[in-house]
């Protein structure tokens, strides 16, 4: 019978078609024109947080989140953390075994297992096992009818499964001589096909009548099953696989080396390549009569592959014997020797005017990508073999100008190879950058020189007329008056009665590289350099670099988008920058940027770009392309516009005090009361985002506490502590890297309750108290006035000492609250309202007697492994042992130690000079390593240690505090970078 409560869920077949249709996340699916290798994957096993590698199944609720099974049960994973979803108490190991798993479109899921039946639904679990009519030993698998009821696979046959009324009826012969179904699947129209023992069972299932059975290829053990768009059946047996169409055998070219192996499973995907799960040999792709392998070798965790998997993102999930792996159409296209190039380090590509990539090697040659496929070019000389290919173009006469690394210049025409040398002096032959003008003169940039070509001949060389010694061309550009723009490898120069002269105002670049020089519609250029991002506008330079939010300085080459971004290629991945920002930047509107970085995560065969010339291309199809030293890098600025839709937010559970006081499965009450003893409020929250999840960051406000947002990055949870009694009003939202945040947010009411002290009845009882007594006192100097003064004077004495007790303690208590206001509960330091309201007061009274002032910003080295690692207890314990280390450090009154936030800590240290802050930091290093806290994930010492930033400076009038504090934090990111390391000036 149905249990008690359950509430029929809604089972569509194909039910992930309206979630295709109807989900805001863009959707593509795997491109099929393009290589396995060449899919970003994804794994996850033990190391990555995964809870058992074994696992069995794989599905996606409607909230977007994975469901996987495993022999010890159910696990979730919303894109960043799996979650173990516990079985009710009363179950037994057999019903924690996962067989199979079946998403609804209520946010519902089924689950087969050993011994029984679930649906779970906001954590409620509904059980239907033998005692319902279940055969014994569970089931195998499911799949969605069109009537809403389930086919399940059991050892004794296929049966039917009516969630509505919990009834179960056989679809199979069930007995001695049933067949063991090993798998179920969905067909066209009424048709449900099951793998057994004994061969391939057709039920046709219509409505309330019988079913009719019909056996297919008997004697073969069938283990998957495949009806695919265009009508052809796949049967995946212990001996191979069989494709049937119309009933009779079909004959697909290319599936030869498939003929003998265990087939596990198989599914079409949305582009309809079919995709074939092997036992032992991996996985296969076939499309248009091509079979790509997908094994170990190409990264797969095992090459048991039990189900594969299309989520609504078009991503495809592979569950294995060792874990999970995931393939998604990324951002990022890439080329490596893997799909067919020479070698792997790229110096140049390039787009000519008919629309042919091409790609320059170290080493390799020249390299032609058609149609994403690496062909060598109609032309060969083994003067381009063995070279650096650093520069190309295409000339007004269709030439193809090449540059090399000290064989000089080459043009290529059709198959024939002209070379320009120049044997002296020493550089010329390095070509690194090629330009030609509006009047059809080439300009070839040199290790040694500038030269101008006109009509085939070099007319003139250009050095540079501020120094004798060589210069090196880097890029060059013709700006919207006809001048030639040089970027060489110390600064920018102009060309002036034939020398190269510095451009007026780049002096900041006289020791930098200029790999790029590009001018915008608006006439303003924007300079790669190894400096940073160049702004030069009417002879003003601007430098933005790390300061102001920029990730890397170390850039390569730039592309405009029609979106009004730069696409800007670095050492530590491609970087997307609005320009609306730069402009807002350069008026002082804004203090930085926000930058998106593009990187292994997208896809790309390596962070590292390269410096040829072009360094970067746009192409016809609206991609942009970039060298790196492993291979060539294709980006599709539309699919990085679509991973950025926010994420809906969700808040998980909230802790009391480390203990969870309220778990949230999904569904967010209005309110929830927090107690008045309550000292420490976490509140968890996270957002389902299976595609870019590593770019994910978040932001809160608890409204009636603090009315600003608190950008906390990646973080997932939220602490407070001593909140004051009232409604106050939690909001979370969620963005993808520089995207939009999300709207609406997840909200939630905290109703803080009132400690007995803090409650009307409270001030009541005082003022009626306060009243009684005065009226007593009255009553009793009315009473003896006369005859009874002296005594009367005593008595008021005593009255009056008594209440100016009361006061006393009200006082007293009243400054615990304020203590309490200013001091974090967990290290017993001060909180980081106190300290920056002392950092302001400190700056001013050091202005006025111009004292030095010490700040040492303090960060525990890889503190979240260390959590991750010994749990949140032993993370606390670490944080108190820690504060009470830097709280000794706090020798005078004026000192004032303070937890900042997280694991940072901060030491003011007024009147204290540059010496005595560096001794005192070194101080508490070496007293916090002497601590001995062991830290086994540490990848920098086997204890417990940190890192310190320091700056001393004498304030002046007009000295920021936050000025104070981003000296410290900036000197903290230098230490942070060896840890357990102190830096400071």
């Amino acid at each position: 019978m149905q249990n008690p409560g359950f509430r029929k869920p809604h089972i569509l077949p194909f039910m992930f078609l309206l979630l295709l249709f109807s989900s805001s996340v863009y959707v593509s699916g795997l491109n099929p024109r393009k290589k396995v290798t060449q899919y970003t994957l994804t794994t996850w096993q033990a190391k990555d947080g995964l809870p058992q590698e074994t696992i069995t199944a794989v599905t996606q609720t409607s909230d977007g989140a994975m469901w996987i099974g495993a022999p010890s049960g159910l696990i979730r994973f919303d894109g960043t953390r799996f979650r173990k979803i516990p079985f009710p108490k009363n179950t037994t190991p057999g019903d924690h075994y996962v067989t199979g798993l079946l998403a609804d479109t209520d946010n519902g899921l089924w689950a087969t297992t050993r011994n029984a039946l679930f649906h779970i639904q906001d954590n409620v679990f509904h059980r239907w096992g033998t005692e319902a009519g279940l055969p014994a030993g569970g089931a195998l698998g499911l799949a969605a009818l069109g009537d809403h009821s389930l086919a399940l696979a059991t050892e004794q046959g296929v049966i039917r499964f009516d969630p509505a009324t919990g009834k179960i009826q056989p679809l199979d012969i069930i007995g001695a001589n049933a067949s063991s179904a090993l798998t179920v699947a969905r067909g066209r129209g009424a048709r449900v096909w099951a793998g057994t023992m004994r061969g391939l069972l057709q039920l046709q299932v219509a409505g309330k009548k019988e079913p009719t059975i019909q056996y297919f290829h008997r004697g073969e053990i069938v283990n998957a099953i495949l009806e695919d768009s265009e009508n052809r059946l796949w049967i995946g047996t212990s001996h191979g696989l069989r494709v049937v169409r119309k009933g009779q055998p079909y004959r697909l070219p290319g599936l030869n080396q498939l003929k003998d192996l265990w087939t596990r499973c198989m599914i079409e995907d949305h582009d309809h390549n079919i995709w074939i799960g092997t036992r032992g040999n991996g996985a296969f792709r076939f499309h248009n009569g091509i079979l790509n392998r997908f094994s170990t070798a190409e990264g797969l965790p095992d090459d048991l592959v039990r189900q594969i998997f299309e989520d609504r993102n078009g991503s495809l999930w592979f569950v294995t014997a060792g874990g999970l792996a995931r393939l998604r159409d990324g951002a990022v296209t890439s080329w490596t020797v893997r799909e067919g190039l020479p070698v792997p380090f790229i110096w140049s590509v390039y787009e000519d005017p008919k629309g042919q990539l091409w790609v320059g090697t170290s080493g390799g040659g020249v390299i032609r990508l058609d149609n994403g496929t690496p062909h060598l070019p109609s032309f060969s000389d083994p003067g381009l073999i063995g070279v650096e290919i650093r520069a190309f173009l295409t000339d007004r006469s269709g030439n193809l100008w090449i540059g090399t690394s000290g064989n000089g210049l080459a043009r290529a025409n059709n198959q024939e190879v002209a070379w320009y040398r120049w044997d002296k002096p020493i550089g010329r032959n390095v070509v690194y950058c090629l330009l030609q003008d509006r009047r059809d003169r080439l300009w070839i940039g040199t290790g040694n020189g500038l030269a101008c070509s006109d009509q085939g001949k070099v007319r003139t060389w250009y050095l540079r007329a501020d120094s004798s010694q060589p210069v090196v061309i880097r890029s060059l550009t013709e700006d919207s008056d006809g001048r030639i723009w040089v970027g060489t490898t110390t600064g920018l120069y102009w060309i002036i009665d034939k020398k190269l002269m510095p451009v007026p105002g780049t002096e900041k670049l006289a020791k930098s590289r200029v790999h790029c020089i590009f001018q915008d519609t608006d006439g303003i250029f924007w300079l790669a350099t190894d400096a940073g991002l160049g702004r030069y506008e009417k002879g003003q330079l601007n430098i933005i670099n790390s300061t102001q939010g920029l990730p890397n300085q170390m850039l390569y080459w730039i592309l405009p988008d029609e979106k009004g971004h730069l696409w800007i290629s670095s050492d530590l991945g491609i970087l997307r920058i609005s320009r609306k920002e730069l402009e807002q930047l350069h008026r002082g509107k804004i203090s930085g940027i926000e930058v998106l970085v593009i990187g292994r995560i997208d896809g790309m065969p390596s962070t590292e770009c390269n410096s040829g010339h072009p360094a970067g291309t746009k192409l016809s199809n609206g991609s942009f392309c970039f060298p790196t030293t492993n291979g060539v890098a294709m980006v599709d600025p539309v699919r990085v516009q679509a991973i950025e839709r926010p994420p809906p937010v969700n808040i998980d559970e909230i802790l009391i005090d480390g203990k969870v006081a309220a778990s949230i499965p999904g569904r967010t009450p209005p309110t929830f009361k927090i107690p008045s003893k309550a000292r420490r409020i976490e509140i968890r929250y996270g957002a389902v985002s299976l595609v870019g999840a590593e770019k994910l960051s978040f932001r809160y406000r608890l409204e009636g506490f603090d009315p600003d947002w608190v950008n906390v990055g990646k973080a997932r949870e939220a602490f407070f502590t001593t909140l004051p009694p009232g409604l106050l009003h939690f909001t979370v939202t969620a963005r993808h890297g520089t995207g939009t945040w999300t709207a609406p947010a997840a909200e939630i009411v905290l109703k803080v309750l009132p400690a007995f002290h803090q409650t009307p009845l409270f001030y009541f009882l005082i003022l009626s108290g306060l009243i009684f007594f005065g009226w007593g006192i009255f009553r009793a100097r009315t009473a003896r006035l006369r005859s009874k003064e002296r005594q009367l004077r005593k008595i008021v004495a005593q009255r009056t000492e008594k209440l100016n007790a009361t006061n006393a303690e009200l006082a007293s208590a009243n400054t615990l609250l304020e203590q309490l206001a200013i001091q974090d509960a967990l290290t017993e330091l001060a909180n980081r309202r106190k300290f920056n309201e002392l950092l302001a007061s400190e700056c001013r009274r050091c202005f006025r007697g111009q004292r030095m002032l010490a700040l040492l910003f303090i960060d525990i080295d890889h503190f979240k492994k260390f959590n991750d690692c010994y749990g949140h207890l032993a993370g606390d314990r670490c944080l108190h042992a820690v504060a009470q280390v830097i709280a000794s450090h706090a020798r005078r009154p004026a000192d004032l130690a303070a937890r900042y936030g997280g694991e940072e800590f901060v030491l003011l240290l007024p009147e204290t000079d540059a010496s005595s802050a560096a001794e005192i930091a070194k101080s508490v290093r070496s007293s916090v390593e002497a601590l001995g806290i062991p830290h086994a994930e540490s990848p920098t010492t086997p204890t417990v240690t940190v890192s310190i930033g320091w700056t001393c400076l004498t304030p002046k009038e007009n000295t920021d505090p936050e000025t104070v504090i981003s000296a410290a934090d900036r000197l903290l990111y230098e230490a942070k970078k060896t840890r357990n390391t102190v830096i400071g000036q």
